[in-house]
């Protein structure tokens, strides 16, 4: 899709240089030139639609346009929402004013008019209308001071130019099913994607549409909470006078998701019942509502701590508030468009919509949400409705949840593992190293993956008493140095933090310099068991990382650390762990 935004001819104030606004002046003789100077300049452009301003300087020049080049089959339409930033009190001022001129104009007369913010939400709702109108070459004639917003919408950049001319045209490339938005991790460029939210927002949207107006829709515009405006093919297109449906792909972008390219589909029909189990009841206007629930492949939520009610589908507030706000849309542009309020009783009845993943419950069993009690199918995630890739906030967030699950649920003492080695430890060997605690299960259990500071910091917040910390000593010996983040691009002094707790514990110095010239930590720990002192040097280590993480929640938790080495043997303790072991008795 390509957008040609093109700036109307010139008026007798854009010669004075006075701020129009919104106030209607119409072309001068200059500008209708400039008008047909544009048409021609267009005349290579097949145009499939036209949509302008409803002022009738943007008006002149589409319709000059508009006779000069003829379009087979072309539309035109004029659009409140392409109108320039309305500048209250100011319209007719010179645009010349120095800003204490200005100031002193708005303290003596007000402002009025739009505010940047107010004028900034129109812009947003005006490139959603453009995504919906075509998926060809569109002619959007408008005002200066919108080309340079939806310029900004829809490229995430600021405009390349000071100022745009009478007559100016700039071309926009709209691609179905990408964001046009980038972002830098390691210097390397990666594509943003959208959430399954966004997925499921975009197929009820365009669902609703086909159901009132009883036609087919192979493309859909989005406007994301994040304010980037998506333009999202259509899938499994189905039409029907009671129900429509239709999916879209999740694209992820350049981010690892094991969601990526599946179908997020979604039904709407009408439905006369007023009440529905386990479905989501969205307020819709005036006294309808939309029923909203999962189907087939959608992850069912069976513990309490989660963002959505037990018994209910997986779909979380955000992508159920875009549901709902794109219902409201549509039945309004229904309604506008119609004249009418009630054609055929249909908009006064109620709507269940249907949210499913074919793929679900398979693309499921590599997710968290088994972990957190989501069960059969997938969530409809998202606060943004972007993805960004590899993002540490999206799996930070992932951990507060789950700690927040385990607290509502009464496990105020937690254990921590940092990954896959640590939980197969606890599973297989923490009964066997601690036998007088007759521990057993892993309810209490928490994955904090690198992010060990901003767990304890979470754990803080929610109010835990206890944190039992089991992790590999190639993590934890980062944790004794103080290092709170222990991915390898964050810091690595292993050896070094090794050495210094083998020279602590009364290890050789010999001994110490071959560790450092070690490679693994694995191969530093033989080192210290072969001159005798392997107990005492992880021991250490673990006395380090209790010191810090106490320091870091300001004593205000107890803490326990386990350290084990890669042939899931115990090497190291510190902390209170049979406190923290009787705590959790009964509850793993």
């Amino acid at each position: 899709m390509k957008l040609y935004l093109v700036r109307h001819g010139e008026t007798d104030w854009n010669r004075e240089r006075r701020l129009q606004g919104q106030t209607d002046i119409p072309l001068n003789e200059n500008g209708i030139r400039q008008a047909q100077e544009t048409a021609e300049q267009l005349r290579d452009v097949t145009w499939d639609g036209m949509v302008y301003s409803s002022l009738a300087r943007a008006r002149q020049t589409a319709q000059i346009i508009a006779e000069t080049l003829p379009q087979k089959g072309a539309w035109m339409r004029a659009s409140d929402l392409l109108r320039e930033q309305d500048y209250g009190s100011a319209n007719g001022l010179p645009i010349t004013f120095s800003d204490e001129q200005w100031e002193t104009w708005y303290a003596l007369h007000g402002v009025g008019g739009e505010t940047d913010g107010q004028f900034e939400d129109r812009m947003r709702q005006a490139a959603e209308e453009l995504l919906e109108l075509g998926s060809g070459n569109l002619l959007v004639v408008t005002h200066g001071a919108v080309m340079e917003k939806l310029w900004e919408i829809f490229t995430g950049e600021r405009f390349p130019v000071s100022s745009i001319s009478n007559g100016q045209i700039l071309c926009l490339e709209i691609t179905p099913n990408k964001t046009g938005r980038f972002l830098y991790k390691d210097e390397k460029k990666m594509e943003m994607g959208y959430t399954t939210g966004s997925c499921a927002a975009a197929a009820s949207k365009a669902s609703l549409w086909m159901l009132l107006h009883q036609e087919e829709l192979y493309h859909v515009g989005l406007m994301t909470p994040k304010g980037i405006p998506l333009l999202l093919e259509l899938q499994r297109v189905w039409c029907g006078q009671g129900e429509a449906s239709c999916a879209v792909s999740k694209n992820a972008g350049d981010d690892p998701d094991v969601t990526d390219g599946i179908l997020i589909a979604a039904s709407v029909s009408w439905t006369d019942e007023t009440e529905r189990k386990q479905a989501y009841v969205l307020p819709l206007d005036g006294d309808r509502i939309l029923f909203l629930q999962g189907g087939e492949g959608i992850g069912q939520v069976t513990r309490e701590g989660l963002a959505d009610p037990v018994g209910f589908a997986a779909i979380n507030p955000v992508p159920r508030e875009m549901i709902r706000q794109g219902a409201i849309q549509v039945l309004r542009q229904w309604e506008e468009r119609e004249n009418i309020g009630n054609p055929d009783g249909k908009l006064n009845r109620n709507l269940l919509v249907t949210i499913s993943a074919p793929e679900g419950k398979k693309r499921a069993e590599k997710t968290f949400n088994p972990h957190l009690g989501i069960m059969g199918g997938i969530s409809i995630l998202g606060t943004s409705g972007i993805v960004e890739p590899m993002s540490e906030q999206a799996l930070v967030e992932t951990i507060h949840l789950e700690m927040k699950q385990k607290v509502n649920q009464g496990l105020d003492v937690l254990l921590l593992v940092p990954g896959n080695y640590g939980e197969e430890f606890v599973k297989k060997r923490l009964g066997e190293a601690f036998p007088e605690a007759a521990y057993q299960g892993t309810a209490c259990v928490v994955k904090c993956s690198n992010y060990i500071g901003e767990t304890m910091d979470h754990a803080m917040r929610l109010g835990v008493r206890g944190i039992l910390l089991v992790g590999h000593v190639g993590k934890l010996v980062k944790l004794a140095g103080g290092i709170m983040n222990t991915h390898s691009r964050v810091a690595d002094a292993r050896m070094e933090i090794l050495a210094a707790c083998a020279l602590r514990a009364g290890v050789r110095e010999g001994v110490a310099r071959e560790i450092l010239e070690e490679m693994t930590t694995e191969g530093g720990l033989r080192l210290c068991l072969e001159a005798g002192a392997g107990r005492a040097v992880m021991d250490g280590v673990a006395e380090c990382c209790v010191h810090y993480l106490e320091r870091r929640c300001r004593g205000k938790i107890k803490i326990g650390v386990v350290v084990f080495s890669e042939a899931l043997s115990l090497v190291g303790t510190s902390g209170d762990i049979p406190w923290l072991f009787n705590q959790m008795k009964g509850r793993g």
